[in-house]
């Protein structure tokens, strides 16, 4: 039993170990854009391999941006997308430099967060990665951390997908969690104004107005009665 365990750790270091220098070619990164800028990043390539780039925009404005591929030795862009959340492309590398260019420059006000990834469409075995040239057939164990390092690259290109899913998620959970907050403090304020209008109206509808005297003070009216055993002659 102890045998196995130091076997299964020992292929998991060797797999960790060559994949780190394997994997230098492997590009993941996560930058800021602001509002009216643009940013390209570049990377040298050589023939005859494929390659998948994929990106992803987590937060900011519509959640939409401009991209652009431009591949060596060619007039015409090799990918353009324009406002546009999240895309993946395949293609097949020429030798040279290519050049991936995110644009922000159509937005005035917002900011936005984009993530992108750049890997080989197929995993190559670990000596190949690794600079070893020489052929020669592989025995079990380098079958076993072949194997290990196909399945943990799976893993890790799902873990990828699932963090920006998830801070996709909950970039728009905080923005309807705000929208709902400033909603529900606008029908609050609207109710305390309709409360105090009522009670305004109904304090009109109860309350008793007096009417002004039109007798003048300063000169009053005097009358004379006449006595009812008197008769008046004319």
């Amino acid at each position: 039993m102890g045998n196995k365990v130091l076997l299964v750790l020992s292929v998991l270091c060797c797999t960790w170990c060559v994949g780190v220098q394997g994997h230098g070619r492997a590009t993941e990164l996560t930058f800021e854009l602001t509002e009216r800028d643009d940013l390209c990043f570049f990377e040298d390539f050589e023939e005859g391999s494929d390659w998948v780039f994929a990106y992803h925009v987590i937060k900011g404005g519509k959640g939409d941006i401009d991209v652009v591929v431009e591949s060596p030795g060619s007039q015409a862009p090799l990918y353009r997308a324009q406002r546009k959340q999240k895309d993946a492309i395949e293609f097949e590398a020429a030798r040279g430099r290519y050049a991936f260019c995110f644009s922000n420059k159509f937005s005035t006000v917002s900011h936005k967060v984009v993530s992108f990834e750049l890997h080989p469409e197929d995993e190559q075995p670990l000596a190949v990665e690794a600079g070893i040239d020489e052929l020669h057939a592989n025995t079990q164990l380098e079958q076993s951390m072949d194997m290990i390092h196909v399945a943990s690259s799976r893993v890790l290109g799902l873990q990828r997908e699932f963090r920006m899913r998830e801070a996709r998620g909950r970039y728009l959970a905080e923005v309807l969690n705000s929208r709902v907050l400033w909603w529900a403090a606008g029908q609050s304020a609207v109710l305390i104004l309709m409360g105090i209008g009522q009670v305004c109206v109904l304090r009109c509808f109860f309350t008793e107005k007096r009417k002004p005297s039109r007798s003048n003070p300063l000169h009053p009216e005097v009358t004379h009665s006449i006595p009812s055993n008197q008769s008046t002659k004319i």
